[in-house]
């Protein structure tokens, strides 16, 4: 059967914010998607996505000073102190505990050096790349909150072998100059994506389609920081800022989900119901009025405990799978490929599911959730053949596609 990438535009300018229930935060699977990151750049080291990817886990383990990452409920403190918490609306930044529990230690700055060493190589391989600028700008930023620590541990890491000793002397040795650094880059972000956001007038599909939002807020966050001497020139630029935010808040936000038909081959019109109901869609903590699918359509689902409760667009495979930012849901499924075969087959769908919203109402009602078995699919697809679908991408145990 065919796999859709659905193209779906919030109705609502301005979003809702609606009380849901307590969800757990949503493992994210790092150790898989790193196992298998090192087999695409077995086969090609300068696969720059690849890189950005990469930075993109280990900053989340830094945020968090954890290897278990997991997703938290933006706009909320999580209880867990070892959970990333996620900056406000239509944000794409990662920040960790205001008050962590856990002191700094070597294996957390590792995972800074690293998120450092694999942003730097996305950058290098793709220089207009803009979310891996950004990913880079941030990890200067909050590295900075950290100096003292980081000079600290550098200085006592006798016990380590020499190459670690000698990356975290080198990050060491730069962290007075990371400010200017952050500065830096936040600043060609929204010089190079500033414009193009204002012409776009709406927010993605894309995975970069938010980052002079970003970018923006970064710099008021900077510059416009308690007891710092502002500049002439900087209070102009904060002016600029935020005329920039005023204006991109307002455009609506567009998700691309991985959706397909359940009962027989459909064309894509016939998967939509016309209608629209509210949905996190963009997993940014904020209820809007979507688009939605009809009754005998499945969305697929990240679902590893098997909760059957799916929170917003951050389960589905999409734009922001795992709050991990994709031009479109192939990208991360294609990670969960093991044998890199073009197939999710057997092991590899143990932790995906299908949503069947039977009563469009944008919530996982108990028994709405099932696994991909349930509904005899054998495999899926993880590339795209005709733009973003794939005509013959879902085969069912008989073997019809």
């Amino acid at each position: 059967m065919r796999v859709f990438l659905t193209l779906l535009i919030v109705l609502l300018a301005a979003p809702q914010v609606h009380a849901r229930f307590a969800v757990r935060p949503k493992m994210v699977p790092m150790h898989q998607l790193l196992q298998n990151l090192q087999i695409q750049f077995n086969r090609n080291p300068n696969d720059a996505h690849a890189h950005y990817v990469k930075g993109r886990l280990h900053s989340m383990a830094y945020a968090g000073r954890t290897e278990r990452v997991e997703v938290a409920e933006p706009f909320r403190e999580p209880k867990n102190p070892l959970v990333p918490d996620f900056a406000p609306y239509h944000s794409i930044m990662v920040r960790g505990p205001k008050n962590p529990k856990i002191k700094l230690n070597f294996a957390h700055v590792l995972h800074l050096q690293a998120a450092f060493e694999h942003y730097q190589k996305a950058l290098n391989l793709n220089p207009k790349d803009t979310k891996t600028r950004l990913g880079l700008a941030w990890m200067y930023e909050t590295g900075r909150s950290d100096a003292e620590a980081i000079k600290a541990i550098a200085a006592n890491a006798k016990d380590l072998p020499g190459k670690e000793k000698a990356l975290l002397k080198t990050l060491a040795a730069g962290v007075d100059q990371w400010e200017a650094n952050a500065l830096k880059h936040y600043r060609q972000v929204l010089k190079e994506a500033g414009p193009a956001d204002l012409k776009r007038r709406m927010h993605g599909p894309q995975a970069d389609s938010v980052i002079s939002l970003d970018a923006a807020r970064a710099l008021q966050r900077i510059l416009g920081a308690e007891g710092r001497q502002t500049t002439a020139e900087e209070k102009a630029e904060l002016a600029a800022v935020d005329t920039h935010l005023k204006l991109v808040a307002k455009f609506p936000r567009v998700v691309t989900p991985v959706i397909f038909p359940l009962d027989r081959n459909r064309p894509l019109k016939d998967l939509l119901s016309g209608r629209t109901t509210t949905f996190d869609l963009d997993g940014d903590g904020l209820t809007s009025r979507w688009p939605w699918v009809k009754p005998a359509t499945g969305i697929l689902v990240w679902d590893p405990k098997r909760t059957g409760r799916i929170a917003d667009g951050r389960q589905l495979f999409g734009s922001v799978t795992w709050w991990i930012f994709w031009n479109n849901g192939f990208e991360p499924m294609a990670l969960l490929d093991d044998n890199n075969d073009g197939w999710l087959a057997g092991s590899e769908l143990k932790h995906l599911g299908v949503w069947q919203d039977r009563n469009s109402n944008g919530v996982s009602d108990p028994g709405e959730v099932q696994p991909l078995s349930a509904h005899g699919i054998a495999r899926l697809a993880t590339q795209p053949q005709e733009g973003l679908t794939h005509p013959t991408g879902l085969e069912l145990n008989d073997g019809r596609r």
